[in-house]
């Protein structure tokens, strides 16, 4: 049985390339939840995704302030086998707030043990959800962690969280008790890294 895979992308990344998830209309309030597979343009993938056997889903957070294709990368690669859903996060909340926003989605969705992938600035709401509820999750991919906002784009509260409240990253990852894999966007061999991680959640 496949795992279900939610994408979580960095709300700068998001404002940068809209295109990178195909969205699902949501109240305005909520962090925008988008369809099972986040590639574009549409393909028979996106239909594989939707109709997979729903199991332990991988939750993936990008960086709010830069762009990432790993989305892109993640559905093309692991849609026929497993669920993979994009959430963006709401723009001008803290990580606290976008944390929290993150864990509604996962009661929305009703994933029970996910596996949640975060980039760069985004693993720190990941990493949040980790260690508050560890109950909730089976494991957590981080792809180049960091907690320093970027120069470029970072105003609002998104950034000022970070520099005014910055989060002890290090102590976090500490207290998590789920599987970790900590892996770069630049390793040659990060999507098998990747799947072969996701391999060993499957019961």
């Amino acid at each position: 049985m496949g795992v279900a895979i939610v994408h979580a992308p960095d709300p700068f990344a998001a404002r940068s390339s809209p295109t990178a998830q195909a969205s699902t209309p949501t109240a305005p309030s909520s962090p925008v939840a988008q369809s099972s597979v986040p590639v574009a343009p549409p393909s028979p993938v996106d239909d594989t995704a939707a109709h997979a056997p729903p199991s332990s889903p991988v939750g993936d957070l990008t960086d709010p302030f830069a762009p990432s294709s790993l989305v892109e990368r993640l559905a093309a690669r692991l849609a026929p086998t497993h669920r993979v859903l994009s959430v963006t996060p709401r723009e001008g909340v803290a990580y606290q707030v976008a944390a929290a926003d993150f864990l509604g989605v996962l009661d929305q969705f009703g994933f029970a043990s996910p596996i949640l992938v975060g980039e760069r600035v985004g693993c720190v709401p990941l990493v949040l959800v980790a260690a508050w509820y560890p109950e909730r999750l089976g494991g957590v991919i981080l792809v180049d962690p960091t907690s320093e906002p970027p120069t470029v784009h970072g105003s609002g509260p998104e950034a000022w969280s970070l520099r005014d409240c910055p989060p002890d990253l290090g102590a976090l990852q500490a207290r998590l008790t789920c599987k970790v894999l900590e892996t770069s966007a630049q390793s040659a061999d990060l999507m098998h890294t990747i799947e072969a991680f996701l391999q060993a959640q499957l019961p």
